[in-house]
């Protein structure tokens, strides 16, 4: 497996790479206007043309959605495609560094309309082209069953899979060098509902990006406990599993997070080996999931556990009880706080976690 990548989460006063990926949908996350686009915005007018060369390691971190300037204390030495592209000086910076930046695709069309689709495809390469940005990312989640024959879900992941591949098609043809993602569940055993058939998704894309995060939002296990969100395991058997499927190793980037999850505690969570067990809080038809939590920043997480402070995100008064605990079987770090007179536990992924995680690609 040749592809790493580090994801932000969409934590309540997060920083950098952060993934709203939550918070705002791709069918609501729209593009620019074709219309309010300029000629080349960089002053090296030659940096507005799509890099043709690719990565021996493709390293695919999504960028801030609200048109923020983060990605300037990006590490361009290793950052190879930056997604959600939202600007010119983003498109410029990326460009004059080898690297490429790609939109979310706004509102799909899943329909058998071709000719629907052919209007939508249509004025995605034309907003590519005016914009200067090298491709798209689709990130539907939606669930589907993708394997009952003659039903209405299996027909709406065809047509899914045909708008990824007809995209692909358009944007290679107009844009050299451009680029098609597809966003996956970190396992492709129907997680949360998705039964897709990930192989024709695949094929229909040039990158599988794995999202190998939110490992909790079904949690099947006997006790419903706080737990790492990107469990080491949990990843490398489900870039296993996408491998079986006969997706080429060369395709698949694994998405791993700089956010966690604070759950309340309903029992433990007060004394460092504690387990914190959580509220039930259903998800696709799970009682158990990570919904009892709230997604924070790898940033916030921090200024919490060194400082103390509430940051103004939690409850005042905020006191941490327990130092940075590891937890062996996730290979995640977590610890345990109060805030409001009320038990938390936070688990979050950290240099080492990470570091542990780009191993499997770079094994």
């Amino acid at each position: 497996l040749a592809s790493g990548v580090l994801d932000g989460g969409r934590g309540e006063g997060g920083q950098g790479m952060e993934g709203w990926r939550r918070l705002l949908p791709p069918h609501t996350r729209m593009l620019p206007e074709t219309s309010a686009a300029a000629s080349c915005p960089c002053e090296d007018t030659s940096l507005c043309g799509t890099p043709t060369t690719s990565p021996p390691i493709e390293y695919y971190g999504f960028g801030d959605p609200s048109g923020g300037d983060s990605w300037k204390l990006f590490d361009w030495s290793k950052v190879t495609t930056v997604a959600w592209a939202n600007g010119g000086g983003l498109m410029c910076r990326a460009h004059a560094e080898g690297a490429r930046v790609v939109a979310a695709a706004p509102d799909i069309p899943l329909t058998g309309n071709v000719t629907m689709r052919g209007e939508w495809v249509k004025g995605l390469v034309q907003t590519m082209l005016a914009w200067h940005y090298d491709g798209v990312v689709f990130d539907y989640e939606a669930p589907l069953d993708a394997f009952t024959p003659h039903s209405d879900t299996l027909e709406m992941f065809r047509y899914y899979a045909l708008l990824i591949q007809e995209t692909k098609g358009a944007l290679h043809a107009a844009i050299p060098g451009s680029q098609v993602s597809v966003c996956v569940a970190w396992s492709p055993d129907g997680i949360d509902g998705r039964s897709y058939d990930f192989k024709m998704l695949a094929d229909a894309s040039d990158i599988v990006y794995v999202m190998g995060y939110d490992v909790q939002s079904q949690v099947l296990s006997s006790r419903c406990i706080a737990a790492a969100n990107s469990p080491l395991p949990a990843l490398q058997r489900g870039i296993e599993r996408y491998i079986a499927l006969g997706i080429p190793p060369s395709k698949l980037v694994m998405g791993t997070p700089w956010y966690g999850y604070s759950y309340p505690c309903v029992r433990g969570g007060v004394e460092p080996g504690d387990i914190c067990e959580i509220p039930l809080v259903p998800f696709e038809g799970v009682n158990c999931s990570d919904a009892a939590g709230m997604e924070i920043s790898f940033a916030v997480a921090m200024n919490l556990f060194e400082t103390g402070d509430c940051y103004g995100v939690f409850e005042p008064p905020c006191s941490v009880t327990s130092g940075m605990v590891w937890d062996a079987a996730s290979s995640t770090p977590f610890f345990n706080y109060m805030s409001g007179g009320k038990a938390y536990q936070m688990w979050l992924d950290d240099p080492k976690s990470s570091a542990l995680k780009v191993s499997i690609v770079e094994a």
